[in-house]
């Protein structure tokens, strides 16, 4: 079985200090947006756990095979309460994250109060970077409830009837998940460090 992760680096920086107005403005929104993205990700090492748990529980039952399902049986209980499990984490988790997306007006209006150049085109960088990354977080946890939801079709449909070709379909829904999702993490994880290289840069040169 191919494996998906969690990035264990999803928070993102947060800083503080003082600056010229327009530049504390447009920072102190995308501080105040990170606290609460950052608090959506309090569940996080339990999703891990749960992740990696149904991942164990999948192998031993491919090792197993399905020619007595009575071996695996007690297995399949355990899949389909472990990702049930993980459905109730990674809704909530959505749920966090959309409420927490940032108010692109609010922080345009406060980016146009940029009076130098130089800041503003770099305050226009860190806002276009952060709706990227924003944007990936999305895709990332959607790609995360796609994988679950296959990995619900194979223990709920999993049985004493199940033929090789039902298992074999099966199989194959749970392993381009785990591609989608590992797409999806990669790239969150890129633009999770492109804002955090950026928003870093904009602190040291106008908010320290």
């Amino acid at each position: 079985m191919k494996i998906t992760r969690i990035i264990p680096i999803l928070c993102l920086l947060l800083l503080v200090g003082c600056g010229g107005k327009g530049e504390t403005q447009v920072f102190t929104i995308l501080n105040d947006q990170i606290v609460s993205q950052n608090k959506c990700n309090e569940n996080n090492t339990q999703l891990t756990d749960l992740m990696a748990k149904e991942t164990e529980i999948y192998n031993r039952i491919i090792e197993k095979g399905t020619d007595s399902f009575d071996d695996i049986k007690g297995f399949v209980e355990e899949g389909q309460q472990n990702v049930e499990n993980s459905k109730q984490l990674l809704s909530e988790y959505d749920l966090c994250i959309r409420g927490a997306l940032v108010d692109q007006n609010k922080l345009i209006k406060e980016k146009d109060k940029v009076k130098d150049s130089t800041a503003l085109q770099e305050a226009t960088m860190l806002i276009e970077q952060f709706t990227i990354y924003e944007s990936s977080l999305v895709d990332y946890v959607e790609s995360l409830i796609r994988l679950n939801e296959a990995q619900a079709q194979f223990y709920n449909q999993l049985n004493e009837s199940t033929d090789i070709q039902q298992m074999e379909a099966l199989v194959t829904n749970i392993n381009t998940a785990i591609d989608e999702a590992n797409i999806a993490s990669e790239t969150h994880h890129d633009a999770l460090i492109a804002f955090n290289e950026l928003y870093s840069n904009y602190y040291e040169t106008y908010i320290q």
